[in-house]
């Protein structure tokens, strides 16, 4: 065997792995966009549903010890998309999925120093949490201190994003079952009905395994 049949023969080779590896590519981002496609479907029928009944969720959310919400109603629900290309075709990028627990539940609390009132404010909006703040002068027209009224009347949901490179979903859940983000990584195979299903329960603050089958965490998520 000559160098041109030797070179020609490693080139083969290389050429099959290439063609492998974009199989297997083009393979998991079909799988992705199909998990996405199914989680975007599926809740766009849930938030139709829920904004007609308005159910009562059984979700309790603590912001403090004397300050609970529960008994609210789950409405004013919105779902949306974006789209990225791969493979010269428009698959799903990331899904926004957003509603209201609104109940009839408020609460006061009383801030004085400056540091506390601006983080508490930063700290409701961060939450999305609605709430009414009244600053109390003193004689001498500066801060005596700050009123917060809190109200249940509080936006939750998720933003799940498409991971091609990993053949996962990013779940990044705000306000259920507790006030924050918490962010569930999901591989494709694990997402199936039984799994949105899970999720209808967790809004409702119904039992649940919406937590359960998770991927190991990783730092370098999908950023969104």
């Amino acid at each position: 065997m000559g160098l041109l049949d030797d070179l020609r023969r490693q080139a083969n080779t290389i050429n099959e792995q290439l063609q492998d590896e974009e199989a297997i590519r083009a393979e998991r981002i079909r799988r992705v966009d199909s998990c996405m496609a199914q989680i975007y479907n599926y809740l766009v029928d849930l938030g139709k549903n829920l904004d007609v009944i308005k159910p009562t969720s059984a979700q309790r959310l603590e912001f403090a010890p004397s300050v609970v919400f529960a008994d609210m109603k789950v409405s004013d629900f919105f779902v949306d998309s974006r789209k990225t290309r791969h493979l010269e075709r428009d698959v799903f990028n990331d899904i926004v999925f957003a509603f209201n627990y609104r109940g009839t539940q408020q609460f006061m609390v009383k801030k004085e120093l400056p540091l506390e009132i601006d983080r508490l404010s930063d700290q409701l909006k961060q939450l999305g949490i609605r709430f009414e703040r009244d600053d109390i002068k003193n004689e001498r027209r500066l801060l005596s201190h700050s009123n917060f009224k809190l109200h249940a009347d509080i936006r939750a949901g998720a933003k799940i994003l498409a991971d091609y490179e990993h053949g996962e979903v990013l779940f990044k859940v705000k306000n259920l079952e507790r006030l924050g983000v918490v962010d569930l990584l999901f591989k494709t195979e694990t997402i199936n009905d039984s799994k949105l299903e899970d999720f209808a329960h967790l809004i409702l603050g119904q039992p649940n395994a919406f937590r359960q089958q998770t991927a190991p965490m990783r730092l370098n998520l999908p950023k969104g």
